[in-house]
């Protein structure tokens, strides 16, 4: 995931840079097909913070009924440091989920744009404009072989 696979797919192509971000929320047309620069922040939000709440989650003890597996291995200060980052990132597993949702109802409901189906079938519909643009780097392509 993330490593090989088509061009929007893989990592180098998809995180953001600062001058991508400062750009789009400067509102300078993003363009492109796949995620915005915030969206892609987004996802990556999506992949980080359920890996810290699995990560946290092996070594929490709540001195109650949950008690991780690995939690016998350190001292009680780590233990209840991230049994706290635990906890408070929970929270946050909803708001970027929530988040994410307000933003493809956004772009549902305003933009008129379904970014459900093309993340469902990775299939996203090429405007005019981008389709002219692939046909044409696939000719320059076949002339320069």
């Amino acid at each position: 995931m993330g490593i090989i696979g088509p061009f929007h797919i893989r990592f180098v192509n998809f995180i953001p840079t600062w001058s991508k971000l400062r750009a789009y929320f400067q509102g300078i047309s993003f363009g492109g097909l796949g995620h915005n620069p915030l969206g892609a922040l987004s996802v990556i939000a999506l992949i980080f913070i359920p890996l810290i709440q699995g990560l946290t989650g092996l070594f929490i003890d709540d001195d109650i009924a949950f008690t991780g597996p690995l939690s016998k291995f350190i001292s009680n200060d780590l233990v209840s440091t991230l049994s706290s980052i635990h906890r408070i990132n929970s929270n946050l597993i909803y708001g970027v989920i929530g988040l994410h949702v307000v933003a493809i109802l956004y772009y549902l409901i305003f933009k008129r744009k379904n970014l459900i189906k093309p993340m469902i079938d990775g299939d996203q519909l090429l405007s005019e404009e981008h389709f002219r643009k692939k046909i044409a780097r696939t000719f320059t392509a076949i002339i320069q072989r």
